[in-house]
C-alpha cells in the first residue's frame, strides 16, 4: 500500500506532479515524528487517486492546553 510509504524518510510517491514539485521527501516523516513523539498524538491519511488526500492530526487535549512542544 503506497499510503504507508508516505511517512517513510526520503520517500515520494510517483505521480505526474513528482517531476514538477521539488522536495526531499522528509516533510511527512518529520511531521509524523513530531505529532507522535512530542505531542503523543497520531496522524492519519486517506487518499483517493486523482482526487486528493486528507490528513487528520489527533492530539491529546492536554498537549494543546499546555502549549506542549519542543
Amino acid at each position: 500500500d503506497q499510503v504507508k510509504e508516505l511517512f517513510q524518510p526520503f520517500r515520494r510517491l510517483e505521480s505526474h506532479l513528482t517531476d514538477q514539485v521539488a522536495g526531499t521527501g522528509l516533510g511527512l516523516y518529520l511531521t509524523r515524528k513530531l505529532v507522535r513523539e512530542v505531542f503523543q498524538g497520531d496522524i492519519q491519511v486517506s487518499s483517493r487517486p486523482g482526487q486528493g488526500s486528507c490528513f487528520r492530526v489527533q492530539l491529546p487535549s492536554a498537549a494543546i492546553l499546555a502549549g506542549g512542544g519542543p
